[in-house]
């Protein structure tokens, strides 16, 4: 086991241990920076955050670093691929009134490209508000959720399982149920 160290705060994690052959890894880890709308994020669920902020990271060649987020505070890297694609979900500037207090941010599922990180948003399917990618594979596929706020990846923001291709979502079969459908047939 490595220690990867955090990004400033006292927490880190990889919550989605997906495996590559490059030793590429993702996680989110806490900051030292006080989350200033005292949004307790997704990364509460897993982690200590001492209401701070929590980002997501990739962790590469012995070194941790931060990957963007799309506007907001807080972020959350679940997966990443050989070619060094990651992705998770971010929040953004937008307030929405489908989150559950103290979420207040909408957030979207997001691509992070190799090499650069730059972000790219996968958009939510039509008529839901938030989105979250779970795992990419090698042919840049990516599975994940799709829904309403809820509170950052709860019950409701997890409504739909979701496949991106090219970063066009399309709505996977679920097993029926109401809400927290994860693209890999998990359900609660």
């Amino acid at each position: 086991m490595n220690n990867l160290g955090t990004l400033g705060g006292t927490n880190s994690a990889v919550e989605w241990p997906v495996k590559n052959n490059h030793g590429l890894v993702v996680g989110i880890s806490e900051t030292a920076s006080a989350d200033p709308l005292g949004e307790s994020f997704s990364c509460a669920a897993f982690i200590t955050t001492n209401g701070h902020t929590c980002l997501p990271f990739l962790w590469r060649n012995g070194a941790l670093g931060a990957l963007p987020l799309l506007g907001g505070n807080n972020g959350f890297a679940t997966g990443v691929n050989n070619a060094g694609a990651a992705v998770g979900w971010a929040g953004t500037a937008q307030h929405d009134s489908c989150c559950v207090p103290p979420q207040q941010l909408q957030f979207e599922a997001v691509e992070w490209a190799p090499a650069t990180h730059q972000p790219q948003v996968l958009a939510p399917l039509a008529g839901d508000s938030t989105s979250a990618a779970t795992a990419i594979n090698d042919a840049g596929e990516v599975v994940g959720i799709s829904g309403t706020c809820d509170v950052a990846v709860g019950a409701f923001s997890a409504r739909h399982a979701v496949l991106w291709v090219n970063g066009r979502p399309l709505r996977l079969a679920t097993l029926g149920g109401q809400g927290l459908e994860y693209a890999d047939g998990h359900q609660q």
